[in-house]
């Protein structure tokens, strides 16, 4: 076998065993963001703000501090993939969590995506999360069920996450049966 022909099938056989993300329980997150803090200051603010405004790890690790302006109190995220731009005013715990990082030249957190990554496992199995919620894509995922859950509009969601379109969204948007039921029930007028 040749080396390239190993390689191609290492690959395909990295394909077949990845997990898709899912979105973390309001419970889950709340011992997720505990753990990141415990951990570093550094983990914690990336933490936030990839959960608070639907980031990817390589967009969170791409901030920098020009990006945040308005003494502090807005950020101007540049999406990845084709997603859209930006512009999300930055809460009080956000603007706290990254002051700190705020004079540093170059990139907000001088990390890697990948040491994110680990980083993220690392606390993720620590706060006992099952394997689909590992990765640091399941905060985007988190992000985008809560806002929708908690009665945004569609299309505020969409803007907000910087999906181009709603085929986007229909992958980050699973519910189990019993989710569905306990979110349309109510709302079809039928008592539980």
């Amino acid at each position: 076998m040749t080396p390239r022909t190993k390689r191609q099938l290492n690959v395909a056989a990295r394909k077949r065993t990845k997990i898709p993300a899912e979105a973390l329980t309001p419970a889950e997150y709340e011992r997720l963001l505990a753990a990141a803090k415990a951990h570093s200051p550094r983990l914690y603010a990336m933490v936030l703000l990839a959960r608070n405004h639907g980031l990817r790890a390589s967009e969170v690790c791409a901030l920098r501090p020009e990006h945040v302006t308005g003494n502090g109190t807005v950020i101007t995220l540049y999406r990845r993939k084709g997603s859209r731009p930006g512009t999300h005013p930055l809460t009080a715990e956000e603007q706290a969590a990254l002051a700190p990082f705020l004079e540093a030249p170059g990139t907000l957190f001088v990390i890697h995506r990948t040491q994110f990554y680990n980083l993220y496992r690392g606390i993720a199995q620590a706060s006992g999360l099952p394997p689909s919620k590992q990765g640091p894509h399941s905060l985007k995922h988190t992000c985008a069920k809560l806002a929708l859950n908690g009665g945004a509009p569609i299309a505020a969601v969409q803007q907000f996450v910087g999906w181009r379109s709603l085929n986007s969204m229909q992958r980050y948007l699973k519910y189990s049966d019993e989710e569905a039921s306990a979110l349309c029930l109510p709302t079809a007028g039928v008592k539980k």
